[in-house]
């Protein structure tokens, strides 16, 4: 294996142990330090417009909406790229569940409208962050592909500049809309970046054992 992707693999164990050692904590703990001041700084900046334009995007990273953008992510690659690429940008739509699946061993509860505002009440558990995640897994997939395959310098910087952007969106606007403390959305970027790193170094051992299999 080469050096690049093996330190990309060992960034991308360490993030899920990570993720694992902070939820642990977050099983014993109802917020981490820090939750409570940052959503209430950023719930002090709030106003009507702002709210609506929140609501809208993180609407469009669950339900209906999100199959939707996964799946048109995966027919964009499979035609600009091909199958396999297509296959793999699917993966990450597949293992967006995940998040669900942490949420019920952490059961770590939302925050509490004793101590924040909840723009819409929406239940269930909080840690970690599904929109954020799912944002994560599939723009962060589209970015490794730009990054890979985008030969115009300035559209690529666009294109990452963009995907991040939205990514970091989301996750305000979780904190924002009061369904989700910081420290949640950070989770779901730990556990996003984790799988992709890993998702990614298999990619390219694929990539590169068909290529010696046709050289040879």
């Amino acid at each position: 294996m080469k050096k690049s992707l093996r330190n990309r693999l060992i960034i991308g164990i360490f993030l899920l142990i990570l993720s694992a050692v902070l939820a642990v904590f977050a099983h014993s703990v109802p917020y981490f330090p820090g939750d409570l001041q940052s959503m209430r700084f950023i719930q002090r900046l709030s106003n009507p417009f702002l709210t609506s334009f929140m609501v809208i995007v993180s609407d469009g990273f669950t339900g209906i909406p999100a199959v939707v953008l996964a799946i048109a992510f995966v027919l964009i690659i499979w035609w600009r790229l091909g199958m396999m690429e297509a296959i793999l940008m699917a993966i990450t739509g597949v293992l967006s569940p995940i998040a669900n699946l942490f949420k019920l061993v952490i059961e770590q509860p939302r925050p509490p409208t004793t101590l924040v505002d909840i723009i819409i009440p929406i239940g269930g558990l909080g840690f970690p962050s599904g929109h954020a995640y799912f944002a994560a897994m599939t723009l962060g997939m589209l970015i490794y592909f730009v990054l890979h395959n985008v030969s115009s310098r300035p559209l690529k910087v666009s294109l990452v500049l963009v995907f991040t952007f939205i990514i970091l969106l989301v996750g305000y606007s979780r904190i924002y809309l009061g369904d989700h403390w910081l420290s949640e959305v950070i989770e779901s970027y730990f556990i996003a970046g984790g799988f992709l790193l890993l998702l990614t170094v298999f990619y390219e051992q694929i990539k590169e054992s068909r290529t010696r299999r046709q050289k040879a």
